[in-house]
């Protein structure tokens, strides 16, 4: 009997249940860096007469696997008719099978040792985030020595053995656009760049540019993936100032910096370096917060937890609106000499 044939005989020849795998439909596109809820429904044969304790004196034996590119990627995932594939498991812009089979039931169904099915899952692209210490924009420093750091730029994918890469650029706009690069000094890693005093003089403006890419090397046919994505900060110079860099502070709530989950709380922290001359501290200067929008002004006290004049900004979960892009800007006054600067960053809210 051919292989075919026999397939035709056992599936003619045995009663089997029927099995629902739930999961994203096939015109979603799933984020690889959230994670994702699976689950199997068993409907048995409506000819058998199965009680509760039939039901629970089997030993049913869920294997769950995930394939890309034909080949599996190994997830240690649960014997559990339900399960949670964790986030950055998946591979950007693949299509993936989930094939789930269940064994343990010959003793409903004799000669039925195990049935399976399975689900297509079109996994979008999630670019990589670059991130400079500046955020969107700044006021720096006159005529001092700025190192730019990126080094929390990230992959939301986390793909497995990846490899970082920095490039910066500069760019005077002022008189005329001309390019500043050689003003960065980039370090062996490319993780920061120092921008040369020289290039911060009175009246500049400047774009700092930073492309950040990952690559991966993933084998089989799905072979390198290399990943880019470049973000800019413009800097203006003021006098005896301090430097003020921003952080959006994540949880395992959070998706990113830059990007948070719907109904989560938002929290923003200031850097402060005093300006050399002044003998002030960091706790000692005067902070003020604004947005784009005016939410700030408008959220009560259960709503913005933190005060507008303190070196954090606390928003609580359930303030911000999904598929809404915020940005927040915080002001820091040195009232010994006089000098203000500010920062700037945005964060989006996730639908």
């Amino acid at each position: 009997t051919s292989s075919i044939e026999q397939a035709i005989v056992t599936h003619r020849g045995v009663m089997q249940p029927s099995l629902i795998l739930s999961g994203p439909s096939s015109s979603e596109s799933v984020r690889p860096s959230e994670p994702l809820r699976l689950s199997l429904t068993v409907q048995h044969a409506s000819c058998l007469s199965i009680t509760s304790s039939d039901l629970v004196s089997l030993s049913l034996q869920y294997t769950w696997d995930i394939i890309a590119g034909g080949s599996t990627l190994g997830l240690s995932l649960e014997n559990s008719p339900e399960i949670i594939v964790p986030s950055a498991s998946l591979i950007p812009s693949q299509t993936h099978q989930v094939v789930i089979s269940l064994s343990g039931i010959s003793s409903l169904y004799p000669g039925l040792s195990t049935v399976q099915t399975s689900l297509t899952l079109n996994v979008g692209d999630e670019p990589v985030v670059p991130i400079i210490s500046t955020g969107d924009a700044a006021s720096v420093p006159l005529e001092r020595e700025l190192v730019l750091d990126g080094s929390k730029s990230h992959d939301p994918a986390k793909l497995s053995g990846a490899t970082r890469s920095f490039s910066w650029t500069c760019i005077s706009l002022l008189p005329s656009p001309t390019s500043c690069t050689s003003s960065l000094t980039p370090s062996p890693t490319g993780e920061t760049a120092l921008l040369s005093a020289s290039s911060l003089s009175s009246g500049a403006l400047l774009t700092i540019s930073l492309t950040f890419t990952v690559s991966a090397n993933l084998g089989g046919s799905i072979g390198l993936i290399t990943r880019s994505s470049t973000t800019s900060t413009n800097l203006t110079t003021v006098a005896d100032a301090p430097l003020v860099s921003l952080l959006h502070v994540t949880s395992s709530t959070v998706s990113s910096p830059g990007r948070l989950s719907a109904g989560s709380a938002l929290r923003l922290s200031s850097t402060v370096t005093p300006e050399p001359s002044s003998s002030l501290g960091p706790s000692d200067l005067i902070y003020s917060w604004s947005d784009t929008s005016g939410l700030l002004d408008s959220l009560s006290a259960s709503g913005r937890l933190s005060s507008l004049g303190a070196p954090v900004l606390v928003i609580a979960g359930g303030s911000l609106t999904p598929g809404v892009t915020y940005s927040f800007t915080v002001s820091v006054t040195d009232p010994e000499t006089g000098g203000s600067s500010q920062t700037s960053v945005s964060v989006e809210i996730l639908i």
